[in-house]
């Protein structure tokens, strides 16, 4: 490469999309959407009603904290969320309430004992309502699981029998 490059010049070279007039003109129209549809704004909304819905999950015994800015939040599964106590890995409480959500429709991205939301910006309130209530519908199996099996204590495990 430098020996050609000392008889034919500089090597360069380029990726076929880098500036490419198509891939522009769709990216200003991408622009244009957005701004027609205020998507900014509309996120904001949103945001605020995802934080509100899964918020709300934080008075859940499995759920020792949520949080969150805008269309994206983070729930931790934990034993005890006040004095930040971790459940024993070998429970697997992430995967339970993946596949319990997943009984109830809901997928879910999971990462360890930890739950990460970030919808489609076309996503409706209506939907992110629901989200909330399949979720709780999911963690509540796996506290009443848990409870079973002698892995909750017995005050947390009072929140839904």
């Amino acid at each position: 490469m430098l020996a050609q490059s000392d008889k034919f010049g500089n090597f360069a070279h380029g990726f076929t999309y880098a500036g490419h007039p198509v891939a522009a003109a769709v990216a200003l129209e991408v622009q244009k959407i957005y701004a027609e549809l205020d998507i900014v704004e509309r996120a904001t909304h949103l945001g605020g009603v995802l934080q509100s819905a899964l918020g709300r999950l934080k008075a859940h015994p499995l759920v020792g904290d949520v949080r969150g800015v805008g269309l994206i939040v983070g729930m931790e599964l934990m034993r005890d969320g006040e004095t930040r106590i971790a459940f024993d890995g070998a429970l697997k409480v992430g995967a339970r309430v993946e596949a319990a959500a997943m009984r109830h429709g809901l997928i879910l991205r999971v990462v360890g004992d930890r739950l990460v939301f970030a919808p489609p910006l076309i996503i409706e309130a209506h939907e992110i309502e629901e989200i909330g209530q399949r979720l709780e519908r999911a963690l509540d199996d796996v506290a009443i699981d848990l409870k079973r099996e002698g892995a909750l204590s017995q005050e947390l495990a009072q929140y839904r029998s």
